[in-house]
């Protein structure tokens, strides 16, 4: 699932999945990874010095490139969501890896692989937003390699330098083009995943993932969100299976029409399970959200009874962060249990003997 981020007047498009703090920490430290093996290969070069500027400017430029790292990743920590540090961030990689690959002595380059691999591995994370950089990183830092060998080195290119270059950039472009043919398919397949067939809102995974970048933008600026939870016990919906008829289907039709169209273009709805919907309102108090609740709750009432021809009770229960918890799971965990026992008492008082 991509989210759309403004930038300077255009949109960019990142995964969803790729967002997150766990996901973004992952990739840092795979970058300390291949840092790592890059180090060690040229502490193992005992005879053949590096070629550019020694290996005290390689071990240099590797620590530099290290600290840089734990800057990002401090700020991916304390603002996930930041497509132009995503930007740098690639570009970065290549151009510390393009000086690692052209110190390198020997002819065959077996530190070419890695800048390979991290061009592939950024363009299938990221996808579009990485072609022009998978793209870039073919034309112009496997040439500039090149370039720097000859002219701060004065090694001339060699047979075996010049194939090996070459090859890594023709598979280099072949797998842009590979990457975003893939990403064309991603995405078709996640406009049918991402939303739920019967309702049209999003499904139960998709909304916790688009919930937990959310969460992660408001829980460090202490801005409210709000949670609503809408419990409608459509008559006759029990499964989502089609064999339930047209009715089914056209009352929880209605139930995502209200959603969507009853919302901001930046808030949130899902689907949570058979009878139950999920909403997300970033930058709204409790008082607010009383308000929004009691209008779609009003709204489902009238549009349901209409397509049913009975009345329909819808309920609702509202939490808010960061009051009630600091993330999706445990704001919908209190939800749900706030929902259960306000239809258990509802049910109990109905029930009651003497009651007149």
């Amino acid at each position: 699932m991509n989210s759309p981020l403004q930038g300077r007047g255009a949109r960019v498009f990142l995964p969803i999945r790729e967002l997150s703090w766990s996901a973004q920490r992952r990739q840092f430290w795979v970058r300390y990874f291949f840092l790592t093996l890059l180090v060690l290969y040229f502490l193992s070069l005992e005879t053949v010095a590096p070629v550019l500027w020694g290996l005290d400017w390689v071990l240099i430029i590797a620590a530099v490139y290290a600290g840089v790292v734990l800057l990002m990743m401090i700020w991916a920590r304390l603002q996930p969501i930041s497509p132009w540090r995503v930007a740098v961030s690639l570009w970065l990689d290549y151009f510390i890896l393009g000086l690692m690959v052209a110190h390198d002595p020997n002819p065959a380059l077996p530190t070419a692989p890695v800048l390979l691999t991290v061009l592939f591995g950024h363009g299938l994370r990221f996808g579009p937003m990485a072609l022009e950089s998978v793209l870039g990183g073919s034309l112009l830092v496997f040439p500039a390699i090149m370039t720097l060998r000859a002219l701060f080195g004065g090694i001339m290119p060699e047979t075996a330098t010049f194939l090996t270059l070459f090859l890594y950039a023709v598979l280099a472009m072949y797998g842009a083009m590979l990457i975003w043919r893939s990403e064309r398919l991603r995405r078709r397949l996640e406009r049918h995943s991402s939303s739920d067939e019967l309702s049209g809102v999003r499904t139960r995974r998709a909304l916790a993932e688009q919930a937990e970048v959310m969460f992660n933008m408001h829980s460090r600026s202490g801005r409210p969100l709000t949670l609503l939870l809408f419990e409608i016990p459509l008559p006759g919906v029990q499964s989502d299976r089609r064999e339930r008829g047209s009715l089914s289907r056209r009352l929880l039709r209605t139930c995502g029409e209200v959603l969507r169209y009853g919302l901001r273009s930046y808030d949130l709805s899902g689907r949570q399970d058979d009878d139950r919907f999920v909403v997300l309102l970033p930058d709204t108090d409790a008082a607010d959200g009383v308000i929004v609740g009691e209008r779609l709750r009003q709204g489902l009432q009238r549009r349901l009874g209409q397509v049913w021809g009975g009345s329909v009770d819808v309920r609702v229960v509202q939490v808010q962060a960061p009051g009630d918890g600091g993330d999706y799971g445990r704001l919908l965990t209190d939800a749900l249990a706030r929902m259960n026992a306000g239809r258990a008492k509802s049910e109990a008082a109905s029930t009651a003997p003497g009651l007149s």
